[in-house]
């Protein structure tokens, strides 16, 4: 399906818009991190050397919300997302300043939950909605988790959020959803702003402001498209596109309960450790951008293949998911062989 015109130049804007914004307000929050005392500091489960000025979500939802604001009267159901967004993007910064508890956080998701929900933005897998509205606050309560977690090394989580959000307006696209498409094209857009700040070496990090809204809005956009008329479809692309930080985090909660290094909840949601997939690649002699760019390189494979899958028979969806399940295979291989030496 074609793009008119007026869609890629109106995709085009919001990007640039987006970066634009996201370019000018990054420094402007660095130096306002500093000034409050807003500061990531070194410690042993940590990999930086040097104490970092955090709240850089600051920055990134501004690239995000100003532009999408801008074009309030056409968001439809998508103004939920916007809501939300600013809910969670408190909650961040509240989390950044003063270390907030898991039960407040939770509340907060079911909270943002029930606003997407009204806006008419949940999964439909059952007949039964409650049912429905447990599985999308399980669905993003899933999403911001891994990309919190996958948040331990310079321009990692902004740049799988720009591939992410360039595969979900992809498939948008396919589909003629030109505002989910916006969005998405708009949180990449934010996101390419801020990483020339972010990668290495950072001189801002994301903070929980940032990955807690990265994360929540890649969830969103994950619920908001109905990706195909096929459910097994529908389904699976949202999960492959966002497979790296959603297999990273199953990865290490799996082997920290095998290896007994976390026994609870608790320990599951505060445990800290250099054991993900990028924190593995250093061992396997990878530099830091260089274990960040194969992140990339994974990401964008995932995101490939389920752009492509959309369009494709059973039979040939098929041999995409086997290609995903190969890639994750390969993702297991590098973790496992890092862990024996």
């Amino acid at each position: 399906m074609g793009i008119p015109d007026e869609i890629l130049a109106s995709y085009a804007e919001l990007l640039l818009t987006g970066c634009a914004i996201s370019l000018i307000a990054t420094p402007l929050v660095q130096r306002f991190a500093k000034k409050i005392g807003a500061l990531d500091y070194p410690s042993p489960e940590k990999i930086h050397k040097k104490v970092t000025p955090r709240l850089g979500g600051i920055a990134v939802a501004l690239g995000f919300l100003v532009p999408t604001l801008c074009r309030w009267p056409e968001l439809g159901a998508a103004k939920g997302i916007i809501v939300g967004g600013l809910i969670i993007l408190a909650i961040g910064i509240i989390d950044d300043l003063h270390r907030l508890s898991a039960v407040v956080k939770l509340l907060a998701i079911f909270l943002v939950t029930i606003v997407l929900a009204r806006f008419g933005v949940i999964l439909h897998l059952f007949p039964i909605w409650w049912l429905n509205l447990a599985f999308t606050m399980l669905w993003i309560t899933g999403v911001i988790s891994a990309i919190n977690a996958l948040d331990h090394m310079d321009g990692l989580v902004p740049g799988v959020a720009i591939i992410s959000s360039l595969a979900f307006s992809a498939v948008a696209v396919q589909i003629g959803s030109w505002t989910w498409g916006a969005l998405a094209v708009t949180l990449a857009g934010s996101a390419l702003g801020f990483l020339r700040y972010n990668f290495h070496p950072a001189v801002i990090f994301l903070g929980d402001s940032g990955s807690f809204f990265i994360g929540y809005t890649l969830a969103a956009l994950g619920v908001l498209g109905q990706w195909s008329t096929n459910p097994f479809k529908s389904a699976i692309i949202p999960v492959i596109i966002l497979g790296l930080p959603l297999f990273d985090l199953a990865y290490v909660i799996v082997v920290r309960q095998i290896n007994g290094l976390t026994k609870s909840i608790k320990e599951i949601i505060t445990f800290n450790g250099k054991d993900h997939f990028t924190h593995r690649l250093l061992g396997l002699g990878f530099s830091k951008p260089d274990a960040v760019l194969f992140g990339y390189l994974v990401a964008a494979c995932l995101s490939a293949g389920a752009v492509i899958m959309r369009n494709l028979s059973k039979g040939q969806a098929v041999f995409f998911l086997a290609q995903f399940l190969a890639t994750v295979a390969v993702v297991l291989i590098l973790m496992e062989v890092r862990k024996k030496r």
